[in-house]
């Protein structure tokens, strides 16, 4: 039977019956371009499952408890950012996170991506609000007011040590309230306005 690869387009002979042809051998001249077409397939299943709005590209498939979508793909479960990427820009390196411009866990628009560590990740996080800090923070023992309360304390000359048993913290606490790392100035004073 003469055919045409569906692959790369080249005719070749191949000795198949229709049957078969119709179960899916016989349709390409050679097993590179075989295992391209097999790719090639599941890279349009992939894209298929895409809804491609204006701005962002929302997988309709699968997704886990965060949003991210997920898709079987080379006999793992992939989040599909991190497909979307491989498929479009080549392997992701194994110290990469693929990280979102547009904040939207299910988008995996190539634009709206970006190659970073886990550390860019944490920093984007904060950037954009989307951790929450303070007395928002679910383990936060201290509120603002609290923290205002300590800062009066701490400039009357009273101990760490009391200040801590006081507000039921740990001293280390108060100690980086003291030094600014946690519950800085300008974000109090921007929180109560």
């Amino acid at each position: 039977m003469r055919l045409t690869c569906k692959q790369c387009g080249v005719g070749f002979k191949r000795n198949v019956s229709r049957d078969e042809f119709s179960q899916g051998r016989g349709q390409y001249c050679s097993r590179g371009c075989s295992a391209a077409g097999i790719r090639a397939g599941a890279t349009g299943r992939f894209w298929r499952r895409v809804h491609k709005t204006e701005g962002c590209w929302l997988w309709s498939g699968p997704k886990d408890n965060d949003g991210y979508g997920r898709a079987y793909h080379d006999g793992s479960t992939w989040r599909t950012n991190r497909l979307a990427w491989s498929l479009v820009m080549g392997p992701v390196p194994g110290d990469k996170w693929v990280l979102h411009r547009c904040d939207t866990p299910a988008c995996v628009r190539p634009s709206h991506l970006f190659l970073g560590s886990h550390l860019d990740n944490m920093r984007d996080c904060l950037m954009k609000g989307r951790r929450p800090s303070g007395d928002a923070h679910l383990r936060s023992k201290l509120t603002q007011a609290k923290v205002l309360g300590v800062r009066e304390l701490l400039s009357s000359g009273v101990t760490q040590r009391r200040i801590a048993k006081m507000y039921g913290v740990s001293q280390s606490a108060i100690q980086l309230i003291r030094s600014g790392r946690t519950w800085r100035v300008e974000n109090a004073a921007r929180r109560l306005v």
